[in-house]
């Protein structure tokens, strides 16, 4: 989907003003930036704070619209709940870094992959493999991706994505925020996981945005 569709539909969808964002595509983005090459697409995504001001209330809102009328396991909600879901130091600094470059736009515009780059290693490797420019797209991010691109939800193999920018915190396990959300999609189905550092899975990469600036 074109950016300029994208961020028609974010706009219909959250009631969002477009013109910073715009104003920044006419002025920074066509006549100074480029598409790194080994990334799949520029992507619009709302910044979460024009949502909600709490961030876990902000994952629940964008996850109801997702799962409304598609087919998907019982939800983990219980870690959209304040204190269960974090952001990343990384992805809170290099988001911090983007939105000072787009001063003023509820809408983010940045690069990504969603997953080509790092296919089949655990989060633990994933946080010791990102680049110079690189960080961790949030659950919040590939919801919104996902709402805008529904096709992605539409795989009859299995196909995941692992959201590197957050982080979870399971209380039974009795260590903090050492778990990562991960969606999978198979038969046009849908599931949320909060997986270990250690877990890998073959058919699964890690959504990553870059900062270019």
């Amino acid at each position: 989907m074109p950016l300029e569709q994208q961020i028609d539909f974010l706009v219909k969808l959250f009631k969002l003003d477009p013109a910073p964002t715009l104003e920044w595509m006419e002025e920074v983005l066509r006549p100074r930036l480029k598409l790194p090459e080994t990334l799949e697409n520029w992507i619009a995504v709302p910044r979460y704070q024009f949502i909600s001001p709490i961030y876990a209330e902000a994952v629940a809102k964008v996850f109801s619209l997702l799962v409304h009328g598609r087919r998907f396991a019982p939800c983990r909600d219980k870690f959209f709940a304040p204190g269960r879901l974090r952001r990343s130091h990384r992805t809170i600094s290099m988001r911090r870094r983007l939105s000072d470059s787009q001063r003023g736009c509820s809408i983010s515009v940045m690069p990504i992959q969603l997953g080509r780059l790092h296919p089949g290693v655990s989060p633990e490797i994933m946080a010791k493999s990102f680049s110079e420019a690189e960080f961790g797209l949030t659950l919040f991010d590939v919801i919104c991706i996902l709402l805008a691109h529904p096709q992605l939800c539409d795989h009859e193999t299995n196909f995941g994505i692992y959201c590197p920018g957050d982080e979870g915190r399971d209380a039974r396990q009795g260590v903090d925020f050492n778990l990562t959300p991960q969606f999978l999609f198979a038969q046009g189905r849908g599931d949320l996981e909060f997986e270990l550092p250690t877990s890998r899975f073959p058919y699964c990469g890690f959504a990553t945005a870059f900062l270019v600036v």
